[in-house]
């Protein structure tokens, strides 16, 4: 839900990556970068050994931006934002 996407990209995602944190962080780069997940796993496959910046760096994820920044001390924007909120009525004040 949180990638837009359905369980059979899901599949294949996690079929094409060496473990779910990997698939995570394609996803996630492709959420970053607004890029397909087909495009990021291509960028995977041909770059996994030089590391998460620089597929960042090649799929248009700027070196010294916030986005660029947060992946890298592994924040996760999304969840930070608020825009993934608990269920707040059972919080008492104090």
């Amino acid at each position: 839900t949180r990638f837009k996407i359905g369980k059979a990209e899901v599949k294949v995602v996690l079929g094409n990556v060496d473990s779910p944190s990997d698939a995570y962080m394609v996803l996630r780069l492709g959420e970053m970068s607004s890029k397909p997940v087909d495009q990021v796993l291509d960028q995977y496959r041909t770059g996994k050994n030089r590391g998460w910046g620089v597929l960042a760096k090649n799929l248009g994820i700027k070196p010294g931006s916030k986005e660029f920044h947060a992946l890298k001390q592994g924040s996760d924007l999304y969840f930070n934002a608020g825009k993934m909120k608990g269920n707040k009525k059972n919080k008492r004040k104090g």
